[in-house]
């Protein structure tokens, strides 16, 4: 039998109520408001975020660009969980400016199609015309298009379905870096 509690504990629990956004496995069960997701860096000064960031060659880095916070933030959780470093860029012009500067170190750029400054289209072949050898997933909550069809079929490795669960990612991502 389950004794009852007594004093100020007494009483029935406050159980926070979850948020119903996407989450690391994709489940869309959200997270409590003690499950904080820490913000990773956006790409706003690219040669403080290579100059802060573990290049080490035991791990691939992974430059993803979105526009959405919360994909960026998920994203990078799960890509990290995965065992990845991440970079992360919130629009076309800064994520070319960041790929620039640091184009070598970048293992795979996860890119979303459409982005308010710049289609990523055009950021794939703006790209493709600094490191020839880029390796590309681009993204979209969208499906996708002939034309978007024909640029996955002839420059970039693939296409991830956002929102995207840890499972689907680990397997797009493993592929693209082999």
């Amino acid at each position: 039998m389950k004794q009852q509690e007594s004093g100020k504990n007494a009483g029935p629990r406050h159980m926070a109520k979850p948020h119903q956004q996407p989450t690391e496995d994709g489940n869309g069960q959200g997270c409590t408001d003690n499950d904080r997701i820490d913000k990773p860096p956006l790409a706003e000064d690219p040669k403080t975020v290579a100059k802060n960031t573990n290049y080490g060659k035991d791990k691939a880095t992974i430059l993803l660009i979105d526009d959405e916070a919360m994909i960026i933030e998920v994203g990078t959780r799960m890509l990290r969980k995965l065992g990845y470093e991440v970079v992360t860029a919130d629009s076309g012009r800064s994520a070319l400016k960041l790929f620039s500067e640091i184009s070598r170190q970048i293992d795979l750029v996860i890119c979303d199609l459409i982005l308010p400054d710049i289609d990523g289209r055009v950021v794939l072949e703006q790209m493709k015309t600094l490191d020839s050898r880029v390796k590309v997933l681009l993204s979209s909550g969208y499906a996708l298009d002939n034309q978007s069809q024909k640029l996955i079929d002839g420059n970039c490795l693939g296409f991830i379905q956002k929102p995207f669960n840890l499972t689907t990612l680990k397997t797009k991502v493993a592929s693209a870096l082999k």
